[in-house]
């Protein structure tokens, strides 16, 4: 039944929250047993959650790179092998802050892995800035993967599939708009023009021409939408 579907909360995301609250026990004991030189409860807490951070992160970062539907650009393309890498420098950042609190207050050994970790998230953010590839990036993953999933939502049979058309709206701003093969339609907005066919191109859109009456004639519309075309729209549908 749709609506009823189960939800599955991602690993990475269960991994990163209980390595938190293992780091945030770890700052705690630490802090409690601060006049000692160490404290073997802050050690394995924080090694503990340290790891499970670490592990999340890297699941995290195999679940970017793979295509999960998408179509990877021809060769000589950068990324024709696998999508652009998350800024997993961050949550690693996080992590060897926590480490180094913790083994600042308690825990020398963790004070260390924490530093080293640091080290490794900052050459990680120097060389993610100096390798990124033009216009693809997890922003123009993510709108390509929206593509993906409105084509899903308004398939016919096996057919998922999307036609799309590009339009300009203002500096900085390109529209793609979207049409299902129901007739549905919806949009994804764009940086640029370029990254708007690099979606188009991942989540293989058919690009069809904003201009083209055969598309317009495809759109199943309502009265929302005639509404929202004749500048009268009052509230939003099925909301009252």
């Amino acid at each position: 039944m749709r609506g009823m579907g189960r939800h599955r909360t991602p690993i990475p995301v269960v991994l990163a929250v209980v390595g938190a609250l293992l780091l945030a026990a770890s700052v705690v004991t630490g802090y409690r047993a601060r006049a000692e030189a160490t404290d073997a409860a802050t050690t394995w807490l924080g090694v503990a959650g340290t790891l499970l951070c670490l592990a999340s992160a890297y699941l995290a970062l195999r679940e970017e790179r793979h295509p999960r539907g998408l179509q990877l650009p021809p060769e000589p393309h950068p990324h024709a092998a696998h999508l652009p890498d998350y800024d997993w420098w961050a949550p690693v950042t996080f992590t060897a802050l926590a480490a180094v609190v913790a083994g600042w207050l308690a825990s020398p050994w963790l004070a260390v892995a924490g530093a080293l970790l640091l080290l490794a998230a900052a050459v990680g953010m120097v060389w993610m800035a100096r390798t990124k590839h033009g216009v693809l990036d997890r922003r123009c993953v993510l709108g390509a993967r929206r593509m993906v999933d409105f084509g899903s939502r308004h398939a016919v049979g096996a057919d998922s599939s999307v036609q799309a058309a590009v339009e300009h709206v203002t500096h900085g701003r390109w529209r793609v708009v979207l049409v299902g093969a129901d007739g549905a339609w919806g949009d994804v907005m764009a940086r640029s023009q370029e990254r708007a066919e690099m979606m188009m191109h991942l989540a293989r859109a058919h690009p069809r021409d904003p201009r083209d009456r055969a598309l317009g004639a495809s759109v199943r519309t309502s009265s929302y939408e005639w509404q929202r075309m004749a500048g009268v729209q009052l509230h939003e549908p099925g909301r009252g």
